[in-house]
């Protein structure tokens, strides 16, 4: 349109153009030749065929060429021949054009201390940039920007500028004769610095690799923080906690790269400490899920005889998650304690069997499994031992509870998790999983004595859904594990007896009695009188080979 409205306008524009020509390579020979000349010096014609050769008709070359001559003339003068021609020996003395700026860069590095050198490095990381095609760039920063990402002082940082823009090294601008300031923009002088000094195109890797380390960190405590990311696991705990001791990363250097690195560093420090969490309990105490859990003597017996190591990590223990694999049940760190098993007579729907009560003592942690088994965890073992999984009468999640399954397939599933993770899992005693659905409380309910609120903690017959439920579903108890009333009934350890006389009182499975039958916990959402099923002294049954019914048997792992 401008075109139109101002005449002879392109043909003007395009007149003002010149566009320089190649150098031919006579004209490179005559810009090697001349220079020397002027200053009195010749050049054998063995370098200078070398020289045309190196330099090639790569326009990009000649600034090399220019460095490359420099260095030459300088490796000629110290030898202090005078009358000698510039020759091929003092040419590869200072690396070629491949390697001079390299050599000529690592020189200026080398005179620097050792404390500055980790500032050098810092410099240079922050006036360098690798694009998303992998091409380095320059990346002009204010002197006082590097000063704070690089966690030096300006002296400090302005010495080690000034050992590489001294005289014969102009890697840096603004060039020596320029004053240095808080305000100075600092610069690589020219990218062939990039892209040759192999020092810094290693630098500028770690720095790329160090930025997206920290992007995923970020990213992922920002999700965390609104609920929709977990905690991060080994092994991405332990580079990241090896990245940090690294690299030391500050707030200066993140904000170059997201936002949020408060966050990220407390989101970092959870994970390790959750990490740790449970690494001390799996060493010293021991694991356990749900209704799978280690043998109970042993770890009574850790606890005991490392008691002041448990009483010292308790509360950092207590309340940790984790989990040992990808299809493996979550667990939760839950205390030591003790508890009067069973019920009152006077209790509302008392029965026989859950008495006499009796105090039990839990000297040791457990890790509890969160959730009863779920159908997804479920299905990993069933397909890698190719055993059935078997459709309920109802439609199912991946997340609700396994259900059609006989106490002898929790057996063969405990098997299979202690050959994955090299942990000895198995299922909870009767009297644990008691004490972990109790959770410190002596009511009827985990929740108080109130029936009539049942129906907002579990999922009971009277409650209307006909069916399992996801995990999770409702409130946990004050262990903060899920499901430990209603939904479906849980296998444990324990042989069938009619009542509690002569039971175990320190948490080990009662393993004499009708062990043809095994006892069952926590009632179901198809059980009737849910008031009743739903107690936490609610004792059930089932026979050991027998896969159970649509009111679903299933467990967890402690």
């Amino acid at each position: 349109m401008a075109n139109a409205r101002f005449r002879d306008l392109p043909e003007t524009l395009n007149r003002a153009q010149y566009l320089i020509p190649r150098m031919t390579r006579e004209q490179r020979r005559d810009a090697i030749e001349g220079p020397l000349a002027v200053g009195g010096a010749t050049i054998t014609p063995t370098l200078l065929q070398r020289l045309l050769n190196d330099v090639g008709d790569d326009p990009d070359q000649l600034p090399l060429l220019q460095h490359a001559l420099m260095r030459t003339w300088e490796a000629w003068e110290e030898q202090g021949q005078p009358g000698e021609p510039l020759n091929l020996e003092h040419y590869e003395k200072i690396g070629t054009i491949k390697n001079a700026l390299s050599r000529h860069a690592d020189e200026a590095y080398s005179t620097l201390h050792e404390s500055d050198k980790e500032i050098a490095k810092r410099m240079f990381q922050c006036l360098c940039d690798k694009g998303l095609e992998g091409r380095e760039t320059r990346r002009p920063t204010r002197l006082s920007e590097i000063c704070a990402i690089a966690a030096a002082p300006e002296r400090s940082l302005v010495r080690v500028i000034e050992a590489f823009r001294s005289r014969g090294r102009t890697f840096l601008v603004p060039p020596a004769s320029g004053k240095l300031g808080s305000d100075s923009v600092v610069d690589i002088s020219h990218e062939s610095l990039v892209r040759l000094w192999e020092r810094l195109r290693k630098w500028v890797d770690e720095e790329t690799d160090s930025g997206a380390q920290y992007r995923r960190l970020a990213y992922d405590a920002a999700l965390n923080k609104v609920g929709k990311a977990a905690l991060w696991r080994d092994p991405n705990v332990q580079l990241a906690l090896d990245w940090r001791e690294r690299e030391h990363p500050n707030q200066a250097w993140a904000d170059r790269y997201a936002p949020g690195f408060v966050d990220a560093m407390e989101f970092l420090d959870r994970s390790r400490r959750v990490r740790d969490r449970g690494r001390w309990f799996r060493r010293g105490v021991g694991v356990a899920m749900g209704l799978f859990a280690l043998a109970s003597g042993v770890v009574a017996w850790v606890a005991n005889q490392n008691a002041g190591a448990a009483n010292k990590h308790l509360a950092e223990i207590v309340g940790a998650t984790f989990s040992e694999c990808e299809y493996c049940p979550e667990m939760v760190v839950v205390p030591a304690g003790e508890f009067i098993m069973g019920s009152p007579p006077s209790e509302p729907s008392h029965q026989d069997d859950e008495g006499p009560q009796h105090r039990v003592t839990i000297n040791y942690l457990l890790a509890v499994g969160r959730f009863p088994v779920t159908r997804e965890e479920y299905a990993r073992f069933a397909s890698e031992t190719r055993r059935d999984l078997l459709e309920p009468p109802f439609q199912q999640t991946g997340r609700d509870p396994v259900v059609e399954v006989s106490w002898e397939d929790a057996q063969a599933y405990v098997e299979w998790l202690r050959g994955k993770t090299k942990q000895n899992y198995r299922l909870l005693s009767e009297s644990e999983y008691e004490y972990v659905e109790r959770a410190g409380t002596t009511t009827a309910y985990w929740w108080g004595d109130s029936a009539d609120k049942l129906c907002s903690y579990a999922n009971g017959r009277d409650c209307g859904y006909n069916s399992t439920v996801p995990v999770g579903s409702f409130p946990p108890n004050a262990f903060g594990l899920y499901d430990m009333s209603g939904n479906v009934w849980e296998w444990t350890e324990d042989c069938w007896n009619d009542r509690y006389a002569g039971a175990p009182a320190d948490g080990t499975a009662w393993t004499t009695g009708d062990c043809g039958q095994r006892v069952q916990r926590g009632g179901s959402w198809n059980t009737n009188n849910s008031a009743n099923a739903l107690r936490s002294a609610m004792r059930g049954r089932g026979a050991s080979a027998s896969a159970g019914k649509a009111t679903a048997f299933v467990w967890r792992v402690r």
